[in-house]
């Protein structure tokens, strides 16, 4: 039983879901009744929820419980307040659940034309070591896959081995046409519950 407001979750449902949901087969039943924050705790996690929201002052009195025994005002203060909070996560989970996610569905088309030179072979230099050709006195330095690689270009007589990387320039002209559709589909949404602490 919670020392705040008195209700066990042997007989009290969870006040989070929306009656609109009681009954409904949500995988783990127990899920349906009061939830504590500990088994065989003194705490309901709606109360602790309401408790974190500071909504009162004296909410941070580290003897809380025995302040709202003592005091009927507060006590009263505390259900009322406890009763709305409650109201709107139930009010939360039913609008999010009539939103359902939205996804977006995208068409593309694309028509064009497209013109390559090939501008040479780039031959690293552990490629031209590799095939016996002679090394040039100046080596070109180009940039590929994040490396600096060292090495000659050469025209496509010399062959292609592998290792050899192509070089080309290119000259690409096109249109496309992209197409949104948005859609929303229902889902089974489930209520949302206050973390157990292990």
């Amino acid at each position: 039983m919670c020392k705040y407001c008195h209700r066990s979750n042997k007989d009290t449902v969870n006040p989070w879901v929306p009656s609109e949901w009681q009954g409904r087969d949500q995988g783990d039943s127990s899920k349906m009744m009061l939830q504590f924050r500990r088994d065989r705790g003194k705490e309901c996690s709606s109360c602790c929820a309401l408790i974190r929201s500071n909504k009162r002052d004296y909410f941070v009195d580290p003897n809380l419980d025995k302040l709202l025994e003592a005091d009927a005002n507060k006590q009263s203060e505390f259900l009322q307040d406890l009763e709305e909070f409650e109201h709107k996560k139930r009010s939360d989970a039913l609008a999010k659940a009539s939103k359902g996610p939205s996804k977006k569905i995208e068409a593309k088309h694309s028509t064009g034309f497209k013109m390559r030179m090939v501008m040479g072979y780039f031959w690293p230099l552990e490629v031209l070591k590799r095939e016996g050709k002679p090394i040039p006195k100046t080596l070109t330095t180009m940039k590929f896959n994040g490396k600096n690689l060292k090495g000659a270009v050469l025209d496509s007589s010399h062959g292609t081995p592998i290792g050899v990387i192509e070089m080309e320039s290119y000259d690409e002209k096109g249109a496309s046409k992209v197409s949104c559709h948005e859609s929303n589909f229902n889902i089974q949404i489930f209520c949302e519950f206050i973390p157990k602490e292990s």
